[in-house]
């Protein structure tokens, strides 16, 4: 499969799992140099523009929205996860209202997708999420709850973030 077809259809499987309004997404071509050291700091502002529309997205209709991380700090908070909890963590986040706990999607469904967005990035992609082990997290967006989990082959990238506002 060529880089376009894969960029293609993770963008595809992306939108699959962002159907609700509170679930946001960006895909494509990441410009990082050779070596996984360097993906983390490359793909933070991808991050951050989509956190950025998420946050904006809210600001227009509740006023509790704080100002956004920024790229340093959404770095910062990025903690590396592997291959099967960046699956859970995008299936949950697509599927789960974060601030309320009703379902946004069958679970089943998410899972079956953010499976495939992960194993189009391929085996040697790296992945991060904000939220760690302990289901804390690191905000990447202004709004009370948010999740993101952020995946790249070093070419191409996958962010999904929820944010909502309660």
């Amino acid at each position: 499969m060529t880089q376009h077809e894969r960029r293609t259809k993770i963008g595809t499987v992306l939108r699959r799992l962002s159907k609700d309004s509170n679930t946001f997404i960006r895909h494509g071509r990441l410009s990082a140099p050779t070596g996984s050291p360097a993906w983390r700091g490359h793909l933070a502002p991808e991050i951050h523009k989509v956190a950025r529309k998420a946050t904006a997205t809210w600001a227009e209709i509740d006023g509790w929205v704080q100002a956004q991380p920024s790229v340093a700090d959404i770095e910062a908070g990025m903690e590396p996860v592997g291959q099967d909890r960046a699956v859970g963590e995008m299936a949950r986040f697509a599927s789960v209202d974060l601030g309320h706990g009703v379902e946004l999607m069958d679970r089943r469904l998410a899972l079956d997708l953010a499976t495939r967005a992960v194993r189009l990035l391929g085996p040697d992609a790296l992945w991060w999420s904000n939220h760690n082990v302990d289901r804390s997290w690191t905000g990447v967006t202004g709004c009370t709850f948010d999740g993101m989990v952020a995946g790249t082959d070093g070419t191409l990238f996958a962010v999904l973030v929820q944010a909502v506002e309660d």
